[in-house]
């Protein structure tokens, strides 16, 4: 359905949702269209709107749903209604000029400091705006939260510090920050989400807190500047891609306690060659290690049952220590990489 430059659908409770615009310049939200309240903006609504150059947005609206606004390279402020709840992760990606979002005192469900956006209580940091040229950011005291995609594609961004008491790194978080190069994580933070880091091509470095149970599918996947990481000793598990494509990573002690290391968790670290397979692991992914050229000597232990595919696909001046009876020796064969059982002389030093 469409009226004047919005398309729109109806949503079950009679509502209005916005999903798409054809206009340029500014563009005003009606309360209404053919009569139904406008409730939302859909997601992807105004994606790539380059033409818009700013937005007012009705009383009466409630929800900006995700990537509504991604990509609207003109706009430069938002002025978010007492009305709306739920400001859905990635609303306002990529929005390069935008530097501030604005919201009455009285708001009931959002706050601001400083132009960032958060939830009323102070809590979850919803959304740094992206064109906010500040280098240096301190999170406020009293975020527990950053919420998914929260500073993601801040290109002005150099260092970050997060405060103590944040458990949660959302999903996205810092992802394509590409000028990125410090960021202090506290003692307490529990969870670093998918993609948090991804694409952060100047963080050189970065050290885990103990308390980090969790660290997400290619949480610092295309980190290309980073070379050295301090895992944390509870970490049970690398996930799939989390270090995929940094290519000046060097070296990377796993601890003890990791039993699983995923696919493509170290794949294309061309540089890696100082690191360890614990004890107790128990499962090498797909292509973990695929293309590590400079790796040159791994111990698997008896512990691991399972090794798969292309594990350690163009690790060639790579040499794998295996047991006699594992999955390991057959991997090595697989993948045409050198070995030798524990305790004796290479048994296959064949270069391929």
């Amino acid at each position: 359905m469409r009226e004047y430059d919005f398309d729109y659908r109806l949503l079950p409770d009679g509502t209005a949702e916005i999903t798409a615009w054809s206009g340029s310049g500014e563009a005003v939200v009606p309360t209404a269209l053919s009569g139904h309240p406008v409730a939302s903006i859909g997601r992807c609504a105004f994606s790539g709107k380059g033409a818009l150059t700013g937005v007012l947005l009705p009383e009466g609206l409630s929800t900006i749903r995700e990537e509504a606004f991604s990509g609207c390279s003109g706009l430069r402020e938002v002025v978010l209604p007492d009305s709306v709840r739920n400001v859905e992760p990635g609303a306002f990606l990529r929005c390069r000029s935008l530097k501030a979002f604005r919201v009455s005192p009285e708001h009931p469900a959002l706050k601001t400091a400083d132009g960032v956006l958060l939830d009323r209580k102070g809590h979850t940091l919803l959304c740094y705006p992206a064109g906010k040229t500040d280098q240096n950011y301190d999170v406020p005291l009293g975020v527990n939260v950053i919420a998914n995609a929260a500073f993601s594609w801040c290109a002005y961004l150099r260092e970050g510090v997060l405060p103590r008491g944040v458990t949660v790194l959302g999903e996205d978080a810092f992802s394509m920050c590409a000028g990125l190069r410090e960021i202090f994580i506290p003692n307490g933070l529990l969870t670093i989400g998918d993609r948090a880091f991804s694409g952060c091509g100047q963080l050189a470095a970065i050290d885990l807190p103990g308390s980090v149970e969790h660290i997400g599918d290619e949480a610092f996947s295309g980190c290309d500047s980073l070379q050295s990481v301090i895992l944390p000793s509870v970490l049970k598990y690398v996930e799939d891609g989390v270090f995929s494509g940094c290519s000046h990573l060097r070296a990377l002690s796993l601890p003890e306690s990791v039993s699983d290391i995923g696919d493509r968790a170290f794949a294309d670290c061309v540089s890696l060659n100082d690191t360890n397979l614990p004890v107790n692991l128990l499962r090498i992914g797909s292509s973990a290690y695929e293309n590590c050229r400079s790796l040159t000597a791994l111990e698997v232990p008896d512990t691991v049952e399972r090794i798969g595919p292309r594990a350690f696909k163009g690790c060639r001046l790579l040499t794998l220590t295996v047991s006699p009876n594992g999955p390991a020796h057959a991997t090595a064969r697989r993948d045409r990489v050198a070995w030798r059982y524990y305790g004796k002389r290479f048994r296959h030093r064949k270069r391929f």
